[in-house]
């Protein structure tokens, strides 16, 4: 399970570190390019935050803080 989550957590920071180097590094950048870097860090830290909520809730169920409902859903329609 650690190394699931580990690389779960590494390719989005993987990329947004590589997006912000890659503004660092280049002084020729076009203006598109950095914003397709931008949109790529953007993306990538939106994701890492995603993910550490999520495991921040799975261990907030697991002390018991937050509780779990179910209902039923009518998925066809």
């Amino acid at each position: 399970l650690l190394s699931a989550v580990s690389h779960d957590l590494r390719r989005p920071l993987a990329s947004a570190v590589a997006a912000i180097g890659g503004l660092r590094g280049a002084h020729g950048l076009s203006a598109s390019d950095r914003e397709e870097l931008l949109a790529t860090a953007d993306e990538s830290l939106a994701t890492l935050s995603s993910l550490v909520t999520d495991l921040l809730d799975v261990s907030r169920v697991q002390a018991g803080v937050l509780a779990v409902s179910t209902m039923r859903l009518d998925v066809a329609g």
